[in-house]
């Protein structure tokens, strides 16, 4: 019974040491963003520019490239995503099988 309740005490602690240092990351992080930010004008790019500018164009190209692949990927499965919702969702809605038929017959 007391090593159950070390055990939970340990994971408590853990936890808000975990999420103690995690916020410290954040608020690092979004200070050294408006940092970059403030000192100038941001142009087209966004992220991308402030990453350039912060560590040069050496590093700013290879984090442009991963944006780019990152976008391409990620657009292509929210049109995977949403053609399967149309097939699955709609298309189910919309066509109802007759089982006795053996036919496909339309709600309207």
């Amino acid at each position: 019974m007391l090593l159950h309740r070390f055990l939970q005490l340990s994971v408590v602690v853990v936890t808000l040491a975990m999420s103690a240092w995690l916020s410290e990351q954040t608020m690092t992080t979004s200070m050294s963003m408006s940092a970059i930010a403030t000192n100038g004008v941001v142009a087209g790019g966004g992220s991308y520019f402030m990453i350039s500018r912060a560590l040069g164009p050496e590093f700013g190209g290879a984090v442009g490239i991963l944006f780019y692949l990152g976008t391409t990927v990620a657009s292509s499965m929210y049109i995977i995503g949403a053609v399967e919702i149309f097939l699955v969702g709609i298309l189910h809605a919309i066509m109802l099988t007759d089982a006795r038929a053996g036919r496909i017959c339309a709600l309207f």
